[in-house]
């Protein structure tokens, strides 16, 4: 099966730019070491995963300069041309290629059938007989949107987002937000940093199958109107519920394209509200975005000392997984080295095996599939320009609280920012270990999460979510419960 090395990134990377040196896995690299104490893990008999995939992709030449677009020669030799004319035989191709991918990569057959009464075995099975039945036109786009249709209803739409699972269609917001992103990280200019991630990337949704399939979208377009195409001049709401006392604020996304809009504006609002008693910050029905929207435009300035989340990431010993959590651990060892900041941070990797046993609320059916796993640490530190507010902030959250949205609320949970109040977040957590994979006949382009997430006891939070540290009273919402709560004066 040929290897496709592909990855997504966040905004924070963007900014200082997310790639890595092009080297050969012959030349194996160190363990990444952060200067971290994992106390949790300090008991624990940690036996070392030591990446050693030769990547075919390494032995490409170099890129040229830093600040050289990607070539269509690079592109087309490594993402070969479409059939003129696509055949029963293709399309099966790309199924099998697909399916083959989720397979022995896509870590979450289990939660699915628990959670959603989905057996993803059985799907592909049904799929893969719709394929069969295909009456082909002899149209490439016809044909070739067929295989995206039956690929979509019979496997990405009934996962409900699950594993961040997603068919990229042109002209969506999530498509030229990602594209954008891919075009911005490609075209930035850092001559001792290849890019490699970007340039692959940008490689990929380039490629004359993707080209074919979505059009010229990538090549007619700009990264600064991609993202702003998606901007949301309301994504902001604020209010003063009792006067000097409680203010309330709604994120109703964490939209890329608003992190300096809503920045000033959030800003603006805490230096209203310094004096007050009690911040509600309502996150519930955001999708999510960019996690670091929240962390910067909230948290910072709101705390004194760092504030910190650990959960770990468990992968299958697919290649597609193990080439991607690769290239996360190079970039994250290259930033470290380089003194540049980093959302997350990583722990050694290790077997699972050898730690098992301190999960207690591990699904033992999951953890078969398993085989290696790290623990992983977002931090934010406190703003150089904090705000005058110190009261209690209180963060709602319900079962429309996706994405970026379960990463921030988690995070302000555990590291006691806030007090979480409501429901379960809906466990479409991610946790930064995005893939993509480009079918090598259609050039249709799929997005899912390799890394399978848990708390630190071991539950999956893509199957039960983020939980709150207070539910919703019997015939009260979110904010009802709240307000009563402070009324009583119970916090």
């Amino acid at each position: 099966m040929k290897k496709i090395v592909v990855c997504i990134f966040t905004l924070a990377i963007l900014l200082i730019v997310a790639a890595c040196g092009i080297e050969s896995a012959n030349t194996a690299e160190e363990t990444y070491e952060t200067n971290i104490s994992w106390e949790i893990l300090e008991e624990i008999y940690i036996e070392e995963y030591q990446p050693s995939i030769d990547y075919e992709f390494a032995q490409l030449e170099p890129l040229g300069p830093a600040e050289a677009p990607v070539s269509f020669e690079l592109a087309e030799r490594i993402w070969p041309k479409p059939p003129e004319i696509l055949s029963l035989e293709d399309l099966l191709y790309d199924f099998d290629y697909l399916s083959g991918i989720l397979y022995e990569n896509f870590p979450f057959y289990g939660p699915a059938l628990r959670k959603l009464g989905l057996d993803l075995h059985r799907q592909k099975e049904r799929a893969r007989e719709a394929v069969l039945n295909l009456h082909l036109s002899g149209d490439y786009s016809i044909d070739s949107h067929r295989l995206a249709d039956i690929i979509s209803g019979y496997i990405i739409s009934p996962m409900r987002s699950m594993g961040h699972i997603s068919g990229m269609q042109a002209g969506t917001r999530s498509f030229d937000i990602q594209l954008g992103l891919i075009m911005n990280d490609a075209g930035l200019a850092i001559p001792w940093f290849p890019r490699l991630y970007g340039h692959y990337l940008y490689g990929m949704f380039t490629s004359p199958a993707a080209i074919r399939f979505y059009g010229q979208s990538a090549v007619n377009n700009n990264a600064d109107a991609l993202i702003q195409s998606t901007f949301a001049p309301n994504n902001l709401s604020f209010e003063i519920i009792r006067q000097d006392r409680v203010a309330y604020m709604r994120m109703h996304s964490m939209n890329f394209a608003n992190f300096e809009h809503d920045s000033r504006l959030i800003s603006e609002f805490f230096e209203r509200i310094g004096h007050f008693e009690h911040l509600i910050i309502d996150l519930r029905g955001n999708r999510g975005g960019n996690a670091a929207n929240f962390m910067h435009q909230v948290m910072a300035p709101l705390i004194d000392e760092p504030a910190s989340f650990f959960y770990y990431v468990f992968l299958k010993q697919g290649e597609h997984a193990l080439m991607f959590d690769e290239f996360y651990y190079l970039d994250a060892k290259w930033q470290a080295e380089n003194g540049l900041a980093n959302l997350y941070r990583d722990g050694p990797r290790f077997s699972v095996r050898s730690m098992i046993h301190t999960l207690p609320y591990a699904n033992p059916d999951d953890f078969r599939y398993l085989e290696i796993g790290f623990m992983r640490e977002i931090t934010v530190m406190p703003s150089r320009n904090p705000a005058d507010f110190r009261g209690k902030v209180w963060v709602l959250i319900d079962g429309g609280s996706l994405s970026a949205t379960e990463i921030s609320a988690a995070l302000a949970g555990q590291s006691g920012f806030a007090t979480l109040v409501g429901s379960p977040t809906a466990g479409i957590f991610g946790g930064y270990t995005a893939a993509f994979v480009s079918l090598p006949n259609t050039g249709m382009i799929i997005r899912y999460d390799y890394g399978y997430v848990t708390d630190l006891e071991g539950r999956s939070l893509e199957e039960f979510g983020v939980m709150s540290h207070v539910s919703n009273r019997p015939g009260m919402d979110a904010l009802a419960t709240v307000l009563a709560l402070i009324d009583e004066g119970n916090y």
